[in-house]
C-alpha cells in the first residue's frame, strides 16, 4: 500500500508537470506566426471536478475524451462523476455538466474505458459497472434506465 500510494503521488505530479508544460508550449496564430500562452496563477480546486475546455487545440498523440449520461429518453443526466481509464490508469475524476457531459483533459492515444466513480445515480441502474469506447472513438454515450 505504501508504494501504490507513492506511485499514484509521483504520477500525479508528473500529470501535473506535463499540463504546467503543455499550457507554455507555443501555439501557431491564423496568420502564422506563433505565441505562447500565459496564465494567471488561480486557486487550486479542491476537487477535480472542471470540465476540460472544449475548444482547446489537441496536441498530436492526445485526444479529447467525452462521457455523456443519459436516461433512457435521452435527457441528460447532470452532476455524475465520471471516470476514466486505461488498463494502467486512470484521469481526473470530471462530473457531468448541464448537458450530461464528462469532458476530459487532453491525454495520450489509447484504449479507455468509463466507469462511475461513486456508483451509479440514485434512481437509475445501469447494463454494466465498465463502460468501452469503441475502437477510434472518443465519445462514449452511457444510457441508464430509471428504476421504478
Amino acid at each position: 500500500m505504501k508504494n501504490f500510494t507513492k506511485i499514484l503521488a509521483l504520477t500525479l505530479a508528473l500529470t501535473f508537470a506535463l499540463c504546467l508544460c503543455a499550457c507554455s508550449q507555443p501555439t501557431q496564430t491564423t496568420d502564422g506566426s506563433s505565441t505562447t500562452a500565459t496564465t494567471e496563477p488561480t486557486q487550486a480546486p479542491t476537487q477535480s471536478t472542471t470540465q476540460a475546455p472544449t475548444d482547446a487545440v489537441i496536441p498530436d498523440g492526445m485526444v479529447q475524451l467525452k462521457v455523456k449520461v443519459v436516461d433512457e429518453g435521452g435527457n441528460p443526466i447532470v452532476g455524475v462523476m465520471m471516470q476514466v481509464c486505461t488498463d494502467e490508469t486512470c484521469l481526473a475524476p470530471v462530473k457531468t455538466d448541464d448537458a450530461g457531459v464528462a469532458t476530459f483533459a487532453p491525454a495520450k492515444v489509447d484504449e479507455y474505458h468509463a466507469n462511475f466513480l461513486t456508483g451509479v445515480p440514485e434512481g437509475y441502474e445501469a447494463e454494466a459497472e465498465v463502460f468501452y469506447f469503441e475502437a477510434g472513438k472518443t465519445e462514449l454515450t452511457i444510457v441508464l434506465k430509471a428504476v421504478a
